[in-house]
């Protein structure tokens, strides 16, 4: 069995989820922008996710990781 943890680093903010987004160079590419939503009072929710803007050397960019099976 083989195990893989993965991450989606996020921002609160929509500017700076823009600026990693981009713009696609080619015509088959696009960028894609997810806005993500969770319910924190739902005693159901399986959401694994940090907030680590404290820990970061860009706080200012408001960095959230969700683990990539939630």
């Amino acid at each position: 069995s083989i195990a893989i943890n993965n991450y989606w680093s996020t921002s609160r903010k929509r500017e700076i989820a823009q600026i990693y987004a981009g713009q696609a160079d080619h015509s088959e590419k696009r960028a894609v922008l997810f806005e993500i939503k969770c319910n924190l009072d739902d005693e159901n929710n399986s959401a694994i996710f940090c907030d680590i803007s404290g820990e970061s050397e860009f706080s200012d960019e408001e960095e959230v990781l969700f683990d990539a099976g939630s």
